[in-house]
């Protein structure tokens, strides 16, 4: 080997000779440079050396943070390494032919070599016990030449530390050592500006400062940095960076949480996402999501909590039970007795930010938009900040804004920080220790990173993933973490084919595809709402797809709209494809609209099985021009607020759907072509309800109207018996799914249910049918979305709803309710019921029993006094409803008891009412009811016991 030259200079201009620039391979991590004969080399924006160059003794080594570089070097096919590769030949003192040997080929002591150049790819975990000998080798002129992805490693062990690492052993000796962060680089590494970032780094050497080192010291290796950064951490120590720097993974945990069994929950926290190199999750929540979190920046520190109650308990201090917290905190921000505490609420511009101390922010920060810059300038500088917000509360102060748009989310964000919308899951107390444990699995950005390297750990980090992807606000997604969840998802899909969601027998309920599903879902979400082109595998299967693409067009529609509600555009959206939305509205703000691209909204996430991917709607908050794309494709739908105003947008990239309105004329003459029309699925809409079926079930329907009507009628007999307006409320919407996310079918907007309605034999738009025979599960659905709480007693969910399906059944499809089949073939559990005793607890728990009462009296009284003591209810101001449900009976038996001029106190006592004595002192001038009818007849002792009760006459 030739002799060592003096590190400067010289080293870079020789391993760099003719290099323009290095690809990136894999994701590099850091090497820190501490020694007097070690040089960084390449490095990435931020100055942080992805390889570095050290002689040792007569020796030389350079070292990589990735071994995919050491891969290159030795098949050196590439070309784009040639250059590279060669210079090291060089460097290292390899001749011709010279010896190289590989350290996978060492077995013992003797497999070293005397002379030529030692390679090792990877930790080197089985030569820690050759350590000194090849540290001997080098020292005698020995070349060598090493890379491993040091996070990478660590993530494969999540016991171990870098420093139990053995070619981490030998470059520490050499004054050098990798950390357990990442560079951030793009494509490539520029030789020209690592050569000038270089000369401005981290020199760590003695007597020596530059800008870097304390931005580094705190994430180099404990060991190597009491070895080799004495003098460094004299001169820069400063009360953001410890003296001894710890690495993120433990020490600051430890720091924050000393002396700490438990916190107090203070309000309903929210959750921050934890997703960069040097940021760490402190407490959390049972699901992993963070309450309070730690980051560095620079020279500074950050704490953050999702509810700015923390900071009041920090500002005041009265509190003893946050006393060791917020001694911790004041510690760890380097605060000491004395020192200043600024206000941010006070600051009106940069001049009046401290040079140092302690800023304190509580609240989003909405008026220090401006000063964003200046506020990280004084963190970078060593400066602390401690802050605290409620973002969810923050975003329901101010509804036309994204967490996106709140100042603190920015200055987060360039820390590796993020609030979200969600709320944390917290019981009274925050276990400490507990927050440990689950700390070391959510922190978002290892979690990708380990999932990339490894995608059999998905499992592991599912519920990381799955918490928090999907919840990370749309810009700081597309800025900060896009890139780590595209190359997860790509090497996860890749591996879990299997997983992929396909309904009938292949239905994904192991704990390794609901992974997988989850991390998927967050992902293509994501990227659809940025507008990409992406689409998700196995949806031929459902919600279906083009087997050969559609001609796409532009489409403009115009809506109007009186009331907050989902509206029709008879457009479809190809899977993949991306739709450019340009919008104005009437009404103030187009932001207050919603572009909505697939009409399955129920979202299965969290779900145990799947037998389609969970959220096949991609919904997305309007600007004058929207571009948004969908995985699944679907029918487009615009979303208006409450407020009136008409809305007019021009679509591109779109298809025709099969579509029909019934107060469209238009759409109604267009039926005969517009059923043929390419889009997947249809919209088929009455005056007051509209359906959303596979265009395949509507293609041969030359007549829509029948059906429709007679479902209109449905709706305005519930609308009827209530006594309310189904013009003035939005129109119901029904939408048949594979997997609806509650039973085989529930109520909401829109009501889901299962395919079968768009089956032939049971085709929902059969008008005659549904006139004859009525359809119990739709009507009792549409009964759910009648209730009022003001007479839903407890236990009584999934009857009083079903008053209107049997209003409905009487009315539409002229069915007695005494006389239907759900009612009588309920008989035998009434008698049953009543032979137990007649317990109010149990008739809660059984609706068939419960609605009989309600059977009872239309029966005896007809439909006219259910629709008058509703009125009575629907007239009532808000504030003179039933508070509970004591009063809620007592009202209930009282209205009708009045309206029938009847005291039907003595019937509920036979049904086992509680509260009737106080109902009793209310309606006992009226004459007492108790009939005799096919469900008395079933119970003769009671009905004899509760007349006598009422000195009733048989």
């Amino acid at each position: 080997m030739t002799t060592a030259t003096s590190p400067g200079i010289g080293w870079k201009d020789e391993l760099l000779k003719d290099v323009t620039t290095v690809p990136k391979v894999g994701e590099p991590g850091v090497i820190q440079v501490t020694g007097n004969q070690a040089e960084p080399i390449l490095l990435d924006d931020r100055g942080r050396a992805v390889m570095a160059a050290a002689t040792y003794g007569s020796g030389r080594i350079v070292a990589y943070s990735h071994n995919g570089y050491i891969k290159q070097f030795r098949e050196g096919k590439n070309k784009k390494f040639e250059t590279l590769n060669r210079n090291i030949r060089n460097w290292l003192g390899i001749k011709e032919g010279g010896d190289v040997i590989y350290g996978d080929s060492l077995n013992d002591v003797g497999d070293i070599p005397k002379s030529g150049v030692l390679v090792i790819a990877g930790g080197g975990d089985k030569l820690k016990k050759f350590v000194p000998d090849i540290l001997k080798f080098v020292k005698a002129g020995g070349g060598f030449l090493c890379g491993v992805c040091p996070w990478g490693w660590l993530q494969k062990r999540p016991k171990a530390t870098i420093d139990g690492m053995a070619v981490q052993q030998i470059l520490k000796e050499a004054g050098m050592a990798f950390t357990g962060e990442t560079c951030e680089v793009t494509k490539g590494f520029s030789a020209v500006q690592s050569k000038e970032t270089a000369e401005k780094s981290v020199d760590v050497k003695p007597g020596t400062v530059k800008k870097q080192a304390a931005d580094t010291a705190h994430s180099t290796p404990d060991k190597c940095v009491e070895k080799r950064v004495e003098k460094l951490v004299e001169k820069c120590a400063s009360p953001t960076v410890m003296a001894t720097g710890t690495s993120p993974s433990g020490g600051w945990k430890d720091e924050l949480l000393k002396d700490v069994e438990t916190v107090p929950k203070v309000g309903v926290p929210g959750n921050i996402v934890v997703f960069g190199d040097q940021a760490e999750p402190i407490l959390l929540d049972d699901r992993g999501r963070a309450i309070m979190a730690a980051a560095t920046y620079g020279s500074g520190r950050i704490v953050a909590f999702s509810h700015n109650g923390y900071i009041k308990q920090f500002r005041e201090g009265k509190d003893k039970k946050f006393e060791t917290l917020n001694r911790n905190i004041r510690s760890w921000l380097g605060m000491k007795e004395g020192d200043d505490v600024t206000d941010a609420s006070n600051i009106k511009d940069a001049a009046e930010i401290p040079k140092s101390g302690v800023l304190l922010v509580a609240g989003g920060g909405d008026k220090g938009k401006k000063l964003i810059p200046d506020v990280l300038k004084f963190v970078k500088e060593g400066g602390g900040l401690l802050c605290g917000v409620c973002p969810w509360g923050w975003l329901q102060r101010r509804p036309r804004k994204t967490i996106d748009d709140m100042v603190l989310q920015g200055i987060l964000n360039e820390v590796g920080l993020s609030f979200t919308a969600e709320t944390c899951a917290v019981k009274k107390q925050i276990s400490a220790a507990e927050s440990k444990e689950r700390a070391e699995v959510s922190h978002l950005g290892r979690a990708l990173k380990a999932i990339e390297l490894d995608p059999d750990s998905v499992e592991k980090y599912a519920e990381t993933v799955a918490e928090n992807a999907h919840s990370i606000p749309d810009k700081c997604f597309e800025k900060r973490l896009n890139t780590p969840m595209e190359k997860c998802y790509e090497k996860c899909i890749k591996k879990h084919k299997d997983c992929i969601p396909k309904g009938g027998k292949k239905k994904v309920k192991d704990s390794r595809g609901q992974a997988v599903v989850s991390l998927t879902t967050g992902f293509l979400e994501k990227q659809a709402k940025m507008g990409k082109e992406v689409k998700a595998p196995g949806i031929n299967d459902f919600p279906g797809d083009f087997e050969e693409e559609p001609q796409l067009q532009c489409a403009s529609v115009i809506i109007k709209s009186a009331r907050k509600e989902r509206h029709s555009t008879g457009y479809y959206l190809p899977a993949g494809k991306v739709l450019t939305i340009k919008a104005t509205t009437t009404g103030e703000h187009v932001e207050d609209w919603r572009v909505r691209v697939g009409a399955h909204s129920d979202n299965l996430s969290g779900k145990k099985e799947f037998k389609r991917w969970p959220k096949l709607s991609v919904v997305k908050r309007m600007e004058a021009e929207t571009k948004i794309s969908s995985p699944y494709g679907g029918l487009i739908y615009f979303e208006s607020p409450k407020e009136a105003g008409d809305l007019t947008a021009s679509m591109e990239n779109v298809v025709e759907a099969p579509f029909y309105d019934l107060e469209d004329p238009r759409s109604v003459q267009n039926w005969p072509e517009r059923r043929k029309a390419p889009g997947l699925w249809a919209d088929l809409a009455g005056e007051h309800i509209i359906f959303t079926l596979p265009a395949a079930s509507v293609r041969d329907l030359e007549d829509p109207s029948e059906g429709l009507r007679a479902w209109d009628d449905v709706v305005k007999a519930h609308h009827e018996l209530r006594g309310t307006n189904p013009s003035g409320d939005h129109r119901q919407r029904i939408v048949p799914d594979r997997q609806p996310k509650a039973g085989w079918m529930h109520a909401g907007y829109p009501i889901v249910t299962n395919m079968d309605i768009a089956a032939k034999d049971k085709f929902i738009l059969d008008g005659k049918k549904l006139r004859k025979a009525g359809n119990w599960g739709l009507f009792h659905e549409l009964g759910h979305n009648m209730q009022r709480k003001a007479w839903t007693f407890e236990g009584t969910g999934e009857v009083t709803c079903n008053v209107f399906t049997l209003h409905a059944m009487d009315v539409v499809a002229k069915r007695d309710p005494w006389q239907h089949p759900w009612v009588r073939n309920k008989w035998p559990s009434i008698e049953q019921f009543f032979k137990d005793g007649a317990q109010h607890d149990v008739w809660k728990k059984k609706a068939g029993v419960a609605l009989a009462v309600y059977a009872q009296l239309a029966h005896h009284f007809g439909w006219e006094p259910y629709e008058k003591v509703f009125r009575q209810y629907e007239k009532d101001p808000k504030k003179k409803e039933p508070q509970n449900n004591k009063e809620r009976i007592i009202l209930w038996i009282v209205r009708f008891s009045n309206e029938v001029g009847r005291n039907l106190v003595p019937l509920f006592d036979f049904w086992g009412f509680p509260h009737t004595e106080e109902a009793q002192a209310q309606v006992s001038g009226l004459e007492a009811f108790l009939p005799d009818d096919d469900l008395t007849a079933l119970a003769p002792g009671r009905l004899a016991e509760i007349r006598g009760k009422y000195n009733m006459q048989a």
